[in-house]
């Protein structure tokens, strides 16, 4: 599958890109993360990777791409139907101590569906997200991060839980 080369390309270059450096003592960074979750009110389950740039350590700017299976409808049907999404993700870190942060983040793109029975097998996809981000790590560098999301889907409100962790 093409997508799924296209993923693992993307996570490949992501884990060999990541170094840090120094700009006039404030530190900048290509940043990583990789995330899972799930929406319960559709039973959800989805996986992503993010590549951007971290300014000053407050706020990423990146895409990434990512895959959802679903596999239970609200009702009991039985989808079980593969979506890709391809997005942008802003984030910003607001730290209200050394190595907690309150997270606002919004992932906005285009959903591909493996199967054409919803939404004409493609969709505009936006998922506001907030939560927590704590450093972790020997040099507190990396960040592990908790999630509660919202998305709107096929009329359908769902809400999830997500964790992921950025390096």
């Amino acid at each position: 599958m093409k997508i799924l080369k296209i993923l693992s390309i993307i996570i490949f270059l992501s884990f060999i890109s990541n170094i840090n450096y120094a700009q006039n003592g404030k530190i900048s960074s290509i940043q990583t993360e990789v995330e899972i979750g799930s929406f319960f009110s559709r039973t959800t389950f989805g996986a992503s990777a993010k590549i951007g740039y971290l300014f000053k350590e407050t706020i990423f700017l990146g895409g990434g791409v990512g895959v959802e299976y679903l596999y239970k409808g609200r009702h009991g049907d039985n989808y079980n139907n593969l979506r890709i999404p391809i997005f942008i993700s802003p984030k910003y870190s607001c730290f209200f101590s050394k190595n907690t942060a309150l997270l606002v983040e919004v992932d906005a793109g285009y959903r591909i569906y493996t199967k054409d029975d919803e939404d004409n097998g493609k969709s505009f996809y936006l998922t506001p997200k907030l939560g927590f981000g704590f450093k972790v790590g020997k040099n507190k560098k990396h960040l592990f991060n908790i999630y509660a999301a919202y998305n709107r889907d096929n009329k359908n409100n769902l809400i999830g839980g997500f964790l992921g962790y950025s390096f």
